[in-house]
């Protein structure tokens, strides 16, 4: 379990292993082979995920494979409760659905539940906040080092640009938690 996000997702008017097959690679696409290391995939024993196929394409993308026990959904219930929830929070409350309004529905969820929802583990949330700590004690050092009277407008202007860029940083990390 690394941070609750869905990192990659394919819809399909089958379950099958092209289905799943599709998500690994879009997966594989979007996280860089050396986050990899060591990561591993919980799945159930269905037939896409024990397939060779499946398997194959683990491997050569360095992951490991585990499967749940026969009849023990534990490892997968972090995937199970977010099925859950999409479905009581998003599709549910509509009586029908068109096949294009299903996708925008699932679209918007998962981007809500991505970037929107409060999550406890967040990607790299600690470091992050290491990160604007350090930023935020810089700002305060180059605002304390700032005269203005014994200063050179070239300085003041010089120290008022890495203020911006600071600031900048700090607002693209408050977007991205």
């Amino acid at each position: 379990l690394y941070d609750k996000s869905i990192i990659a997702y394919t819809l399909s008017r089958k379950n099958d292993n092209q289905l799943v097959l599709d998500t690994l690679s879009k997966a594989f696409e979007s996280v860089q082979m050396n986050e990899r290391l060591n990561l591993i995939l919980h799945s159930d024993q269905g037939y896409q995920f024990t397939s060779h196929l499946y398997t194959e394409c683990l491997s050569q993308n360095n992951v490991i494979h585990s499967v749940s026990y026969k009849g023990s959904c534990v490892d997968n219930v972090p995937i199970e409760s977010w099925f859950s929830a999409l479905k009581t929070e998003a599709i549910y409350l509509y009586k029908q659905l068109s096949e294009e309004r299903m996708i925008q529905v699932v679209s918007d969820y998962v981007i809500d539940y991505n970037e929107e929802r409060l999550q406890e583990q967040l990607k790299d949330l600690e470091k992050r906040v290491e990160a604007l700590e350090k930023e935020t004690e810089t700002c305060c050092k180059i605002e304390i080092t700032i005269n203005s009277e014994n200063e050179s407008l070239k300085k003041i202007e010089e120290l008022t640009k890495k203020l911006d860029e600071i600031s900048k940083k700090i607002a693209e990390s408050n977007k991205a938690a």
